[in-house]
């Protein structure tokens, strides 16, 4: 039977393992809702600005009934709803980026031969993700991976220790 302490470090584990696993369930759900959200927005407004072109058209230039839209207003709707997917695909982008799962080894424990080299491949790993790097990340102290300035410990080695 484990003594009460490391029972309680394996409770504390399991706990922040939760906690990171629901941080990354929140930020895939907020990449989804932000892009339909910011889509929906940028095609109603677009959609909008067209109608206003329809009806405000001239109507001296109809022929066969048929009468052409305001290019103007029509451009507009284009760069509105263009601006929209744009936006909303940065965004969804972004979000998607911070619900990101690490690997499989650097979940593992690691082994007591090779724990330096095992730091030193998270820390390479690190380097090779720059959709991590930004002013919205910090990097941990002990393996060197951006973590997400939200979360207070490193999804790789479950740290709490970063770089000022």
């Amino acid at each position: 039977m484990p003594k009460e302490s490391e029972k309680t470090k394996q409770q504390l584990t399991e706990v922040r393992e939760l906690i990171l696993a629901t941080n990354r369930t929140t930020h895939a759900v907020r990449a989804f809702v932000s892009f339909l959200f910011i889509q929906l927005a940028a095609i109603t407004i677009a959609l909008a600005v067209n109608f206003l072109g329809q009806v405000t058209q001239d109507t001296s230039e109809c022929a066969y009934g048929i009468c052409p839209p305001n290019d103007t207003a029509t451009f507009i709707a284009g760069l509105i709803w263009i601006a929209g997917v744009v936006w909303s695909s940065n965004v969804g982008w972004k979000e998607l980026g911070l619900s990101k799962v690490p690997s499989e080894s650097a979940s593992a424990p690691a082994k007591e031969t090779g724990a330096q080299s095992d730091a030193a491949s998270k820390a390479a790993n690190s380097k090779n993700s720059p959709e991590r790097e930004g002013s919205d990340t910090k990097k941990c102290s002990k393996c060197g991976y951006s973590t997400p300035k939200l979360d207070y410990s490193c999804l790789y080695c479950g740290s709490t220790e970063f770089l000022p």
